[in-house]
């Protein structure tokens, strides 16, 4: 778990290494039913009181279950399956149409906060946060779609062989610090594009802003203009801004 800052900044930053499962097209089994039986509902099992970090094993049940969804061009209101993990940030949700993003939604956990301090938090089932943040993709998708498909009675399953579903999982949050002589630049090097995500938050209890690297990859988005997008964001000036990590 990330170490608490020995001071408290104005504005603080992390790094948010993600479990990620790049772009893999959602193909439907044509000899599998269109929606699945029904079963009984599963006992209920209490939450855990710990769980390690996500896999990539985890990443991959998610995305697994983002694509059985796509089939059917719906996300169900519950899922009996679950992924508990710990220190969680969130996840996203993208649809792409031969590279070009169609929709995307994002889900983090109540206690997002408690996760980028490195305060103890409960494991979450990232499942739910899947599920929230695929309605929110799923529905942009099928609108920015009806635009030029027309109005269609489950648009997305469909198409859901020529659309390709990316999950990201962000976790493990640690803090991005500078020294109180080090430039700007030492930021960058502390961030590897495509693998490393970017939270940033003003002082307080502020909702962080966040940037996904999946995401600022297929987007052709570098570091620094990431950085300059979430300052914005948070309503930072130029002059908190030069104080971005440090001591």
């Amino acid at each position: 778990m990330p170490e608490e800052p020995a001071m408290k900044t104005p504005v603080s930053s992390c790094i948010l290494s993600s479990a990620l499962v790049l772009g893999a097209s959602a193909q439907a089994d044509p000899a599998a039913p269109a929606t699945p039986a029904p079963v009984a509902a599963p006992a209920a099992v209490p939450a855990p009181t710990s769980a390690p970090a996500p896999s990539e094993a985890d990443a991959l049940r998610l995305h697994k279950l983002a694509e059985g969804w796509l089939s059917v061009g719906a996300v169900p209101e519950k899922s009996a399956s679950e992924v508990w993990a710990g220190k969680a940030v969130g996840v996203v949700v993208t649809l792409r149409l031969e590279g070009v993003t169609m929709g995307e939604g994002s889900a983090m956990p109540a206690d997002l906060g408690a996760v980028l301090d490195g305060r103890p938090a409960a494991p979450v089932d990232l499942v739910p946060l899947l599920a929230q943040a695929s309605r929110t993709a799923f529905a942009r998708a099928e609108a920015r779609l009806s635009e030029t498909a027309g109005p269609a009675k489950n648009l997305l399953a469909g198409m859901g062989k020529t659309l390709c579903v990316d999950v990201q999982v962000g976790h493990s949050p640690a803090p991005v610090l500078l020294g109180t002589q080090g430039g700007a630049g030492e930021v960058f090097a502390q961030v590897l594009p495509g693998w490393h995500g970017l939270a940033l938050r003003a002082a307080g209890d502020t909702q962080p802003s966040l940037a996904w690297p999946g995401t600022q990859a297929a987007a052709g988005v570098p570091v620094d203009t990431s950085v300059a997008r979430l300052l914005v964001e948070q309503h930072v000036t130029e002059a908190e801004g030069k104080k971005l990590a440090r001591p």
